[in-house]
């Protein structure tokens, strides 16, 4: 868990200008987390959690390196596979222009 926050703040912080302190919150929630990553090194993660009687899936984030290689599309292929075998029938997200 410490390299998939400390991959949220570069992601999210460094990049989109989230204040950290919003990962800490999250974290809060009890998130599940999905990771992708060889030999030890991280290069995605994201997160599902419940809020409201709702699944919403979402702090997804690919480190720049790995970006364009399909390791994200990998990795949401397969916690949308988890968690539609564990039952979840809706999922919800948000989305956000961070270009």
């Amino acid at each position: 868990m410490p390299r998939i926050i400390a991959m949220q703040a570069d992601v999210f912080s460094g990049e989109q200008g989230i204040p950290s302190e919003d990962i800490d919150a999250f974290m809060a929630k009890g998130p599940i987390c999905w990771r992708a990553g060889s030999d030890g090194k991280l290069y995605a993660a994201a997160a599902a959690w419940k809020e409201n009687d709702e699944i919403h899936w979402g702090r997804f984030g690919v480190f720049p390196a790995a970006r364009g290689l399909y390791i994200g599309t990998g990795l949401i292929r397969s916690s949308f596979a988890e968690m539609l075998h564990e039952g979840v029938d809706k999922i919800y997200m948000d989305a956000r222009d961070a270009g």
